[in-house]
């Protein structure tokens, strides 16, 4: 885990988190994505490409030879991201946001989240530490993650705040090069039909053609989520945590997000994929910041009518007694900041969701917790 202490406030020892490669059933899944991915490439340029560029007709030949590159170039961007998505880790709480539960924060901590109960800093029983605004612990990686969107097995990582725009991209590329090889396909398995070539071939087509279509069907919907969650700046644990329990919506249009941290469309993919669309689709260009504070909509706090008022009362919740409240933040002792400077005027008003099933009782600084 992080550079955090070895016990907890709570008198819990601090256990590191296992080795990413130290586990082989872990490896599993990348090994399997690799193996696909390599299958595919030699079905596709193999049973595909060179039959084109062999070809008599010169039209056939350029457009085997330009799928075949328009198929390398989408290869290449797609083990780059996927590389840089298991690789790159998705940012972890410092050490100074170390947490003492008889004693206020050693640093200004620039949050706007805080508990339901006391009106505190969120912090992680496990790990020892302040959570940063967006920041979830996950259990597979045993540490506290910057802006957690999940833990994703096929690249044994969480998808965080400093890879989230890499796997976005691995979803866009992983998309294009299915579709180009399901559509394109199609012809060469018409191909091999009417010329009855050897069952190998025909086994090999097809097969291609099948995953293929299998990784599409799957792939596109699943960036589409991704695609809707960035543009109403959530992420997968927001949009479970505040939208799913409202429910009543009969289609995605008329989902209600209300997210806090909603700056508009444009906005949105620029915290994401970087300031500069001309290098969204680039595997560079992340964007800035260090994922400990984020920009608040300031819409979202004239909605609030300047006070703590519960925004979700219509919404609910289906399991009892986890009623989401907004409320407003104490303006001394927490250190509650503006992000970047961006905030300004928003100090004496900040409103925050409730995320943690525990609360405390008694002010910050007044005894032990359990």
């Amino acid at each position: 885990m992080p550079d955090g202490p070895h016990e907890s406030p709570f008198g819990e020892p601090l256990l590191s988190p296992p080795s990413r490669w130290g586990e082989v059933h872990k490896l599993t899944p990348i090994l399997f994505c690799l193996g696909t991915i390599s299958v595919l490439y030699v079905i596709y340029v193999v049973g595909h490409c060179m039959p084109l560029m062999e070809s008599p007709d010169e039209d056939v030949r350029i457009r085997g030879f330009v799928e075949c590159l328009g198929f390398h170039i989408i290869t290449f961007m797609l083990l780059l991201c996927y590389a840089m998505c298991t690789l790159v880790h998705p940012g972890e709480v410092p050490q100074e946001w170390v947490y003492h539960p008889n004693m206020e924060p050693a640093i200004e901590l620039p949050i706007k989240e805080v508990k339901k109960k006391g009106g505190v800093p969120r912090h992680c029983k496990k790990c020892g530490k302040y959570k940063p605004d967006r920041c979830h612990h996950c259990r597979v990686c045993g540490m506290c993650i910057l802006k957690m969107d999940h833990h994703c097995p096929w690249i044994n990582n969480c998808v965080g705040h400093h890879n989230y725009k890499y796997f976005l991209l691995l979803l866009f590329y992983t998309m294009l090069a299915t579709h180009l090889i399901f559509w394109t396909s199609s012809e060469s398995m018409m191909v091999v039909l009417e010329k009855d070539a050897p069952f190998l071939t025909m086994f090999a087509v097809l097969f291609g053609l099948s995953i293929s279509f299998f990784l599409a069907f799957l792939v596109t919907p699943f960036l589409g989520l991704h695609i809707w969650l960035v543009s109403q700046g959530l992420s997968t644990i927001e949009f479970c945590e505040q939208v799913l329990p409202q429910g009543g919506a009969s289609c995605w249009c008329c989902i209600e997000t209300n997210s806090m941290w909603n700056l508009g469309i444009f906005r949105n993919f620029q915290s994401v994929l970087g300031d500069n669309p001309l290098f969204w689709l680039m595997p560079f260009s992340t964007p800035k910041g260090t994922g400990l504070a984020y920009d608040a909509n300031p819409k979202y706090y004239a909605a609030a009518g300047g006070l703590g008022r519960d925004l979700e009362a219509s919404r609910g919740s289906h399991k009892q007694g986890s009623s989401r409240k907004l409320l407003a933040v104490p303006t001394k002792g927490y250190g509650a900041l503006p992000s970047d400077g961006l905030n300004d005027g928003l100090n004496a008003l900040q409103h925050h969701y409730q995320r943690q099933p525990y609360c405390v009782p008694e002010p910050f600084a007044a005894k032990d917790m359990i």
